[in-house]
């Protein structure tokens, strides 16, 4: 099992972000309401509905400063796709969930689809 955290905003340029740094940048895309960009993180952007994002955005229920805290760590990696755990801290304890990538055209993409 592969094992790698991370907490940074971003990569470094010309430097391939890993599955924990786009699951870290997708996630605060997502918070940031930039649809754009949450689009570029992912398999099926068209998948991706504008409205969805805002609402989300707007939503509240996950901050830049609840991410700031969040751990990102790649739980398994092989063969064009990968894992990561995304650790929430919260009040009642840390919130635990998944989020899996698949290798795209050289780039770490975010599976979504229609369904989530």
């Amino acid at each position: 099992m592969l094992a790698a955290t991370t907490s940074c905003t971003g990569s470094t340029p010309g430097i391939e972000a890993n599955p924990a740094q786009v699951t870290e940048q997708f996630l605060r895309a997502l918070v940031d309401g930039n649809c754009k960009e949450v689009k570029r993180l992912v398999t099926m952007p068209s998948a991706i509905d504008c409205e969805w994002v805002a609402e989300t955005s707007n939503s509240r229920e996950l901050t830049r400063a609840d991410l700031d805290k969040t751990e990102f760590i790649i739980v398994d990696e092989g063969g064009g796709s990968a894992t990561v755990e995304v650790m929430y801290p919260g009040d009642a304890g840390d919130e635990t969930t998944t989020t899996d990538l698949v290798r795209t055209d050289g780039a770490w993409r975010v599976l979504f689809d229609a369904e989530v």
